[in-house]
């Protein structure tokens, strides 16, 4: 549970792989986005929580400097419960949700 992803030291990586170069305009912008974290909730299906106690499908997108809530994506059941457990704080107020479609694995903790 809970995979943290952040893109801070890509832009070297695939500037190298590549062969592009990058400018110190573009490194900027990159490094404003690594004060981010996408979390993976989970990937099961609506019964997952239920029979496993695994999360549905879900993501997170966090501040990493103050490990706040920016993003909900995807609110499946057993997501709420798998941010409260990573973030160690059951006071979770997300600024903002985004559900892409009407499932229960993506939407059933509305």
């Amino acid at each position: 549970m809970g995979v943290s992803t952040s893109v801070e030291h890509s832009t070297d990586k695939q500037s190298e792989k590549y062969g592009i170069s990058v400018n110190d305009d573009d490194v900027e912008v990159l490094t404003g986005i690594s004060s981010y974290d996408l979390l993976c909730l989970g990937v099961g299906k609506g019964a997952t929580a239920v029979y496993s106690n695994q999360a549905s499908s879900s993501f997170a997108l966090l501040r990493r400097s103050t490990n706040e809530c920016i993003l909900f994506i995807d609110i499946g059941l057993g997501s709420i419960f798998a941010l409260q457990k990573y973030l160690k704080n059951p006071n979770i107020k997300p600024q903002q949700i985004f559900v892409s479609h009407n499932h229960t694995d993506h939407s059933g903790e509305l």
